[in-house]
């Protein structure tokens, strides 16, 4: 019986392939190739998307040419998308193409001396004992590898015992001829095991199993932890609960064989409606979004302390009291770093236009909504050896000491090609005496930590100054953070 994706029956072959004949494939405009593949029929651009049109066969295929696929893949003989074509498009652990996938072996001759067999593409030592020989003579099919022994039965006289590596080993008559992980003999079938009563085993595993290894628990009275006093009979261990009966009123669910308040917020209520599902507890808030003020810190709703405490992107800080996270409505309600209320995202942004900038970065980089220095090389002045990099700043460029005479100091930085004012602190002075590496020039401060606060100047600017705020939010009440990032 043909199914799927190949329902049709091509009786001289005895293949389930997916057509004989158009009609096969369904409505719509499809043909039926020579190898039994269903293709819609095409002119120009016709094709579903991911598809390329033949023109001059009017046939929409998922390739024409390499081009048309995604590396590694590349076009095969009928027209679609594959891992191979030739082994020349295979390598390391799977160097044979097979019908289009790389694969460890096609054939025999593909495998190695250790690994003869071919089976399932994959290289492998043995598919039954005839495979093997001399001190391994069983074949093991689940790993396909040849071993001493998978029984007892596969051994006899003078080791006639199975042992824990399938080697035959001598029987034991008492536990002075067993060690390692399996110090006990179990005389009456002559193995070293690890147990025959719990007196063999301890700490963890104080219970000897059926299978005279040592578990954690096999009944609930083999667990006396009161944390953890039920046994997890599938996994031999003591845990706290299997199921809702052994959990306690305040944390009613079993999860993961522990009592929880809750897993979601179907299990939550009340002033505390949301489940914190990395705590598994229910709380007031999980995201900004759970509260009127945007804010949750921990799990409880609040007011924010700046715009890096909301959503990103969706929401600002804005002015209270109390002051929330909210979508901006108008750049009245935005100031300092990000003066721009961009109302088809509710947030305030940088800028949207050179209408929001001003001062020493009058121009809008509407790709970083962020007012710069210059966009192009003609915005900066000082002559033709004055650039924009790509952070939007004017910079000297320079090939030797000499190009950069008179300029801040004049060190020319060689390995970027820009004269700087600094490379380290030591070449700053007090009034700037942080060296901002990314520009080359000497700053008031680095991080906020270096803004001690006078005058309520204790945020660090973007261009390394001292300033009173950020944002709106950094303002008393009344006032607004101008342009200047100053509290007006």
């Amino acid at each position: 019986m043909c199914l799927g994706k190949t329902p049709v029956c091509n009786v001289p072959t005895g293949q389930c392939v997916q057509c004989l004949s158009p009609s096969d494939c369904g409505a719509g405009n499809f043909t039926c190739d020579a190898n039994h593949t269903c293709h819609a029929t095409c002119t120009g651009s016709s094709c579903p998307v991911g598809q390329t049109c033949q023109a001059d066969a009017g046939v929409c295929f998922d390739c024409l040419s390499n081009l048309d696929c995604v590396a590694p893949t590349v076009c095969g003989p009928n027209n679609t998308c594959v891992r191979c074509v030739t082994n020349a498009n295979c390598g390391g652990q799977t160097p044979v193409c097979a019908q289009g996938s790389c694969v460890q072996c096609g054939s025999a001759s593909d495998c190695p001396t250790v690994s003869p067999i071919c089976q399932n593409q994959q290289c492998v030592q043995c598919v039954s004992n005839a495979g093997c020989s001399g001190s391994t003579p069983v074949c093991d099919l689940n790993t396909n590898r040849c071993v001493g022994c998978l029984s007892s039965a596969d051994c006899g006289g003078a080791t006639p015992v199975c042992g824990a590596n399938r080697t035959c080993v001598p029987a034991c008559v008492s536990s002075a001829t067993c060690g390692g992980n399996t110090p006990v003999c179990k005389t009456d079938a002559g193995t070293c095991v690890q147990c025959l009563s719990g007196a063999n085993c301890g700490g963890p595993r104080p219970v000897c199993g059926p299978n005279n290894t040592c578990v954690g628990c096999l009944t609930n009275p083999d667990c006396t932890n009161p944390a953890r006093p039920v046994c997890d009979t599938a996994t031999s261990t003591c845990v706290q609960c299997t199921s809702a009966a052994n959990c306690p009123t305040g944390a009613p669910i079993c999860s993961n064989d522990r009592c929880v308040q809750c897993t979601s917020n179907a299990n939550c209520s009340g002033a505390t409606p949301v489940c914190n599902t990395t705590t598994s507890t229910c709380v007031q808030c999980a995201k900004g979004s759970d509260c009127a003020s945007g804010v949750c810190n921990f799990g409880s709703c609040g007011a924010c302390a700046s715009t890096s405490a909301c959503d990103a992107g969706v929401s600002t800080c804005l002015q209270g009291p109390p002051s929330a996270c909210a979508a901006c409505t108008n750049s009245n309600q935005c100031g300092g770093l990000n003066g721009a209320c961009d109302t088809a995202s509710g947030a305030c942004t940088g800028c949207l236009s050179n209408n929001d900038c001003g001062g020493l970065t009058p121009r809008c980089d509407t790709v970083k909504h962020k007012c710069v220095e210059c966009l192009l090389p003609n915005q900066c002045g000082g002559g033709n050896n004055v650039t924009c990099d790509a952070t939007g700043t004017c910079r000297r460029t320079c090939a030797t000491q000499n190009d950069c005479a008179g300029f801040n100091g004049g060190t020319c930085q060689v390995d970027a090609g820009y004269c700087v004012q600094c490379t380290s602190n030591s070449q700053c002075s007090t009034q700037a005496p942080k060296c901002d590496t990314s520009t080359g020039r000497c700053v008031q401060c680095g991080s906020d930590a270096d803004c001690p606060g006078t005058n309520g100047r204790r945020f660090c600017s973007p261009r390394g100054l001292c300033v009173q705020c950020r944002e709106n939010v950094d303002c008393p009440a009344g006032t607004v953070c101008d342009p200047t990032l100053f509290c007006n």
